[in-house]
């Protein structure tokens, strides 16, 4: 399942403006001029967009190490990575099939320790 997050918050922040009314979701600019209306759907507001693959990513010929990835993607998951380079959703990555796993990462690991509470 594919999903397009939009943060109210940054919309509000920037100036835009979001009304939820008739089960739908519009959002409208700066101006006040209607941008989209995303529906209620299973009692999510999913944004029915086309789907595209992640591109622009890497363009290198050199393989990548499975860390270097995991970086470059913003930290997901190992498992996240080979599902979407399986699926093809990311292009432009090759993975270097002798690392393809890799080790703890220090900013993921202070991340979970400064999240849990004391």
């Amino acid at each position: 399942m594919s999903l397009t997050l939009i943060s109210i918050s940054k919309l509000d922040a920037a100036g835009y403006a979001a009304l939820f009314h008739d089960l739908c979701c519009k959002i409208f600019d700066t101006k006040k001029k209607l941008l989209g209306v995303i529906p209620v759907s299973k009692w999510l507001y999913a944004v029915n967009a086309p789907w595209t693959p992640y591109t622009g990513i890497a363009s290198a010929d050199e393989p990548l190490t499975m860390a270097e990835i995991h970086v470059r993607l913003g930290h997901i998951t190992p498992e996240s990575i080979q599902q979407m380079l399986k699926a093809s959703t990311i292009t432009g990555i090759k993975l270097d099939p002798g690392h393809t796993m890799m080790g703890s990462c220090d900013s993921c690991e202070y991340a979970k320790v400064t999240r849990k509470p004391v």
